[in-house]
């Protein structure tokens, strides 16, 4: 037997264990869901997974059998359920089909069906029932308990206490009010911006939506998630919402939300994180897999607003806090809600005096309930994963407290070469709107805002109309080759380029200002908040806690694993940050200094610190061992 039919083998009875079958039926929701679980277990991709479903559910299967009766009744499958049930009817039966609430046997199952034909179906139901569910414990009861209630007031709800328990971490109150929601209408409640609204938004903005009979939709029973409604809808009209072609969307153009300016494709990453955490595996394993599908058929190519890469990160995310919550909490722990880093879900879950007391750079916050019936707050920071991971951005002015010299140069030089190419702009210009947009692809927002800032006097552009002067000549000179716009970009990229290798000199040329570049990684680090125990990292499969701290550094301790990390420039020139344990211990890079300038060309320098290839290394290894 080769290693492909050992692993489908395998497959097939790691199945069985889960569901408690004797058989496996691809037809069956349960049995999908099981696979599904398992292949991400093991670290197949999405869209193999998609393919392999899709194979199963559509294989044609000879159960010409399954049309006989078994003594005086007809069987079929409950599709809901996967449970073996009864008609009195070949007719009842029929309909049952038709409507898709049951599907044909298989021989496999006739067979079984033949022997257990004494049985109601009710019985036969219950036997499936109490198999399937023997092995959970209570604690699943507990942890859909805010989600099950019908109404803000059903009694199957506890309600809310005043009753803080303290819990001061480095001088906040991480205490969290004991219970339910301190706000059921709040909880509940659908998102102000109404499907009217959301379309005028999108189309102020360009945005195209999916025609209404292909939108993406989320049914009740698919959505166990506890974590205030309106996180179903946004998550909807992102899933129909395409891809901006310049700009970014805000959330608050999609539902009321009070975030803030980031990227729309991290924010709806963070929302999906939270939501599949505080939902078991299974549930959310299914809920990505069908929104990856939706994906795929209608937003090919990356084009919409939710990608396959942040659905299968969310996935791996939601997963890792899940394994948190005991290691974090004790034996027994659980989430019960879950909130967006915003000040009305921090106090829904309990918190208090939002803006004291957040966490550095948390992203989510879980309502945990510890075995002693205690509820606790835990706060994550979510990244991607743990390529690209930037820590902290802090401009030169606040490191310390002044701009080089080679930096205001190269601004006030480049803004003036700016300013004398605009003539030039203006040629094309002249041609007219259709020949702007159509031969050399500029937006029409774009093309609105250039003529707004043609038409303004040269000493009063601002930082984002010489943006999009810069954009505007690089467009240009993409689509038609503009010897003058070509020169000057060539010349600006050396001179960039001169201007950041400058910089990484002057910001380590002395011990004095290695000291304030040491100062601000001390105070802004992620590492600092992680190792006191407020917040923990999260990089989909990773983790980084005050575990994974000790285990590469020898401690968690961040005051002391800052005594011994070193500011330098590297063999290129420019400044990385190290750790070396001793004297004679090896030097670690922990991380990369980027100096980068936003917006390009006359907007301020700005030091972008992320984590070095050897500590992401260390990271995934640490995370590796038991």
């Amino acid at each position: 037997m080769n290693i492909l039919n050992e692993y489908i083998d395998s497959l097939v009875e790691r199945v069985v264990a889960k569901t408690h079958n004797a058989f496996v039926d691809w037809n069956n929701t349960k049995h999908i869901l099981a696979l599904e679980t398992i292949l991400t277990e093991d670290g197949v991709p999405f869209y193999l997974i998609n393919e392999l479903v899709l194979d199963l559910q559509t294989e044609k299967k000879e159960t010409k059998k399954d049309d006989k009766k078994v003594g005086t009744e007809f069987p079929a499958i409950n599709v809901d359920s996967g449970n073996l049930v009864y008609y009195d009817s070949e007719e009842t039966r029929k309909k049952a089909y038709d409507k898709n609430k049951a599907r044909k046997l298989t021989s496999t199952e006739l067979d079984k069906a033949k022997t257990t034909k004494t049985k109601s179906a009710n019985d036969i139901a219950n036997d499936s029932e109490n198999k399937t569910t023997s092995d959970k414990s209570n604690k699943d009861n507990t942890n859909y308990k805010w989600k099950k209630r019908e109404t803000p007031s059903d009694n199957n709800i506890e309600a809310s206490s005043e009753e803080i328990l303290s819990n001061k971490i480095v001088g906040k109150e991480k205490g969290l009010k004991q219970g339910g929601p301190t706000n059921d209408n709040a909880y509940d409640r659908d998102t102000n911006v109404n499907e009217e609204d959301f379309l005028k938004n999108m189309e102020k903005i360009n945005v195209s939506v999916l025609p209404s009979e292909k939108r993406f939709k989320i049914d009740t029973n698919e959505f166990n998630a506890l974590v205030p409604r309106k996180y179903r809808k946004f998550i909807e009209r992102a899933m129909n919402t395409r891809k901006p072609k310049e700009g970014n969307i805000k959330a608050s153009e999609m539902f009321d939300s009070d975030a803030g300016a980031g990227a729309i494709q991290s924010q709806l990453g963070e929302v999906l994180t939270m939501v599949g955490a505080t939902m078991s595996k299974d549930e959310f394993t299914a809920l990505a897999r069908k929104m990856n599908e939706h994906v795929k058929t209608n937003f090919p190519n990356n084009k919409g607003v939710i990608t396959s890469d942040w659905i299968e990160s969310s996935v791996k995310s939601a997963e890792t806090i899940r394994g948190l919550v005991e290691e974090e909490f004790g034996e027994g722990a659980l989430i019960i809600a879950g909130a967006w880093d915003n000040e009305e879900d921090f106090n829904l879950i309990g918190g208090t005096n939002y803006k004291e007391n957040k966490g550095y750079s948390t992203d989510v916050y879980y309502k945990v309930r510890t075995k002693n019936n205690e509820d606790k707050l835990f706060e994550v920071s979510l990244k991607k994963n743990l390529n690209n991971v930037y820590m902290l951005n802090s401009g030169f002015d606040k490191v310390f407290n002044e701009e080089p010299e080679s930096s205001t140069n190269y601004k006030k030089k480049n803004g003036e070469r700016l300013l004398n190419l605009i003539p030039n702009v203006k040629q094309y210009t002249d041609k007219g709107d259709e020949y702007m947009i159509k031969k050399l692809k500029i937006s029409k927002i774009k093309l609105a805002t250039l003529k707004s800032l043609l038409s303004k006097d040269r000493d009063s552009l601002s930082q984002d109309d010489y943006k999009v002067l810069n954009q505007i000549i690089y467009q240009i000179n993409k689509v038609n080759k503009d010897e003058t716009f070509s020169n000057y970009l060539t010349n600006d990229a050396t001179e960039h380029k001169e201007t950041q290798m400058a910089l990484s000199k002057w910001a380590v040329e002395t011990e004095e200002k290695r000291k304030k570049v040491e100062k601000i990684i001390q105070t802004n680090f992620p590492f600092n908040s992680i190792g006191t125990g407020e917040e923990v990292m999260v990089l989909g499969e990773n983790k980084i806690n005050r575990k994974t701290l000790k285990q590469i550094f020898g401690t968690s301790d961040f005051k002391e694993l800052h005594k011994k990390l070193n500011v330098k420039l590297n063999d290129k020139g420019t400044p990385i940050i190290t750790y070396k344990a001793d004297a004679n211990g090896k030097e670690i890079p922990i991380a990369d200094v980027e100096i980068r300038q936003k917006p390009r060309g006359v907007g301020s320098f700005t030091f972008y610190v992320k984590l070095s290839p050897k500590i992401q290394k260390l990271i995934a290894k640490a995370n590796k061992a038991k």
